[in-house]
């Protein structure tokens, strides 16, 4: 369903006009046109569901499958009349279409013998794609083109152009492989935690030297776009943020300057140039990173829904609760929030919890936006109950519900329950926090949990963290080796809250 989900909103998003491929048919409304509507407008949202609409059945309906069958393949047929005379289609998004669209009509028209339209539209289709750096089309478009002047209409310098050309762009295209070989390998294991690797730093060092030669020796566009994601990431593993900063101001200014290129290329790496900003402390510098990063990508989509995140965690940062709120509201609130993958809703289920929290402790005061609204009713319980999905998460985040939790309940003098969730933190302590690239989270969650043991009295428990917050402290945020995804708030602001939360009494747990 997800599959077919993904499609009509492809469609029903650049509004594909002029075909009968999807819709009215025979001047009537048949199931298939009423089954994209129902996915359209959101009535029907699993299998069954849609089987139980059209059926009275379940999703293994012999009869429902075939219409889901039809309907997909339908929707395939029909992307290729995507109109790309939209604003959301700059020159580059309208020349991978045509170029990619016309790659398929020419195999097409060869596999039908028709040779001539076919080699025209070949050469016609070169010249996009060589202007617009698709070297991998133009590689394929000219062994086909060279095989044509050589064996079925022998021209000898349209031969040895193509030869040069293809002989040119095949070394393009192995550095671009290469290059995305070594991205991929190494974001294979930076992304499957959030924990840095320290032991990928030399194997970092020697792709990005190799990558520079290549650099200094092609031109492309997805040449580039690799090799500079693999010299960020050389120093984003060991967190150096400072570096990481003048690999992206070097990778920005280059595609600024390139016209026929995506604006994506320049948002990938303000994007971590924020990041940086938000570690380094240097919230104006991030603010304005947010604010170019939001306008080059559609509102809405991923890549938005990313950036509000990191906007949202750089208003924490510098203690500016209430418009965290107000992009909290507005990111929470959108229209294709729903859209968001489970695992990226998760984030903002813990950001909600933080927002909450604010809220109980006076630090954000809604009426203050009143154009802003929190969607639904945050439940602290079904909050705690999530806590076994959330462990699935291999990146650190758990860290965050744990301590969040605890921060609740710390609030709200639930010290029972206060207790229960200081057990699960001194296990998953125990467990995975032992490497130095979580020193400050160790530090932090060793101080929650001497507070139960100190009876919850306020005094107690700064007298025995006193050594603890020393050590914190010792390690800043900007030279912490930990992700900001992690530490959502900083933990000495954090700390300061919990110290609010107690009193001079003396309240045992159990």
């Amino acid at each position: 369903m997800e599959n077919l989900q993904e499609l009509v909103n492809l469609i029903s998003l650049h509004k594909v006009k002029n075909i009968s491929l999807v819709g009215k048919q025979n001047g009537r409304n048949d199931k298939l046109n009423q089954f994209y509507e129902s996915l359209h407008n959101g009535e029907v949202t699993t299998d069954d569901e849609a089987a139980a609409l059209f059926y009275d059945s379940n999703a293994s309906n012999i009869n429902y499958k075939k219409l889901k069958y039809r309907l997909q393949t339908r929707l395939l047929n029909t992307i290729f009349f995507i109109d790309t005379n939209q604003p959301s289609f700059n020159a580059f998004k309208k020349a991978y279409f045509m170029c990619y669209k016309n790659f398929a009509a020419i195999k097409i028209l060869l596999a039908q013998s028709a040779r001539r339209n076919a080699i025209s539209l070949a050469e016609k289709t070169l010249k996009q794609a060589l202007h617009f750096d698709f070297v991998d089309i133009a590689v394929v478009l000219l062994k086909q083109l060279r095989m044509h002047y050589s064996l079925t209409d022998l021209n000898r310098k349209k031969y040895d152009d193509y030869n040069n050309l293809l002989n040119k762009y095949t070394k393009i295209l192995n550095a671009e492989m290469k290059a995305e070989e070594y991205f991929q390998e190494m974001a294979m294991h930076f992304m499957n935690s959030r924990a840095t690797k320290l032991e990928l730093e030399s194997l970092a060092i020697s792709y990005s030297e190799e990558l520079r030669k290549y650099t200094k020796q092609f031109y492309s566009y997805n040449l580039y776009l690799q090799a500079f994601r693999v010299f960020v990431l050389r120093y984003q593993i060991v967190n150096d943020y400072e570096r990481t900063l003048e690999v992206c101001r070097e990778a920005v200014d280059f595609f600024d300057k390139k016209k026929n290129f995506p604006e994506v290329a320049s948002f990938t790496f303000l994007f971590i140039e924020l990041s940086c900003y938000i570690q380094l402390k240097q919230y104006e510098k991030g603010e304005e990173a947010a604010k170019r990063c939001l306008g080059l990508v559609p509102e809405g989509n991923r890549n938005w829904f990313s950036t509000m995140s990191y906007y949202l965690i750089l208003c924490f940062y510098r203690g500016d609760f209430q418009k965290g709120y107000q992009i909290f509201c507005r990111a929470s609130n959108h229209k294709k929030f729903k859209n968001l993958h489970q695992n990226l809703r998760e984030n903002w289920k813990i950001y909600e919890a933080y927002v909450h929290y604010f809220i109980e402790l006076g630090k954000i005061d809604p009426e203050l936006s009143p154009d802003m609204e929190l969607k639904g009713k945050f439940r602290i319980s079904k909050f705690m109950n999530d806590l076994p999905e959330f462990s699935k998460d291999k990146r650190g985040l758990n860290i965050t519900i744990l301590i969040i939790q605890v921060l609740f309940l710390l609030s709200q003098k639930k010290y029972g329950e206060v207790l229960d969730r200081v057990e699960a933190l001194q296990a998953y302590c125990y467990r995975y926090l032992r490497k130095d690239d979580t020193f400050r989270s160790n530090c932090f969650i060793k101080m929650l949990l001497i507070i139960p043991k100190s009876d919850f009295h306020k005094e107690a428990v700064m007298r025995k963290t006193k050594q603890l917050r020393r050590k914190l402290e010792s390690v800043p945020i900007e030279v912490a080796k930990q992700s900001n995804e992690v530490e959502i708030v900083p933990y000495e602001t954090l700390w300061e809250l919990v110290l609010d939360s107690l009193d001079n009494k003396f309240h045992r747990s159990r």
